[in-house]
């Protein structure tokens, strides 16, 4: 079978027998639905993964402000927050310690 000029709509033979061709365009989206549905549960996968070890490390029994660094963690993302919304490319260290 010679090729056709557009891409799209030549045909690529699975067996050999002409009744048996398929249009490249249904070859690449059925390629493009597998990747995207490999990726899908690779992605699933790692969230199912991330939760279990949260929930076995007991992360959501812990009542907010039980240690005693919870406002130190608090302090240091509010300092990082406002100096990228306010002084990024200024000296991170002065406005740290001007804050």
């Amino acid at each position: 079978m010679p090729p056709l000029a557009n891409p799209d709509i030549s045909v690529i033979p699975l067996g050999g027998a002409p009744d048996e061709c398929v249009p490249v365009s249904r070859v690449r989206t059925t390629a493009r639905v597998q990747s995207r549905a490999s990726h899908a549960m690779v992605l699933s996968g790692c969230l199912v993964l991330v939760l279990a070890m949260q929930v076995y490390s007991g992360a959501y029994l812990v009542e907010p402000g039980s240690y005693s660094d919870d406002v130190a963690h608090l302090m240091n993302g509010m300092v990082l927050r406002d100096y990228l919304t306010s002084a990024l490319g200024h000296d991170p260290m002065a406005f740290a310690q001007g804050y």
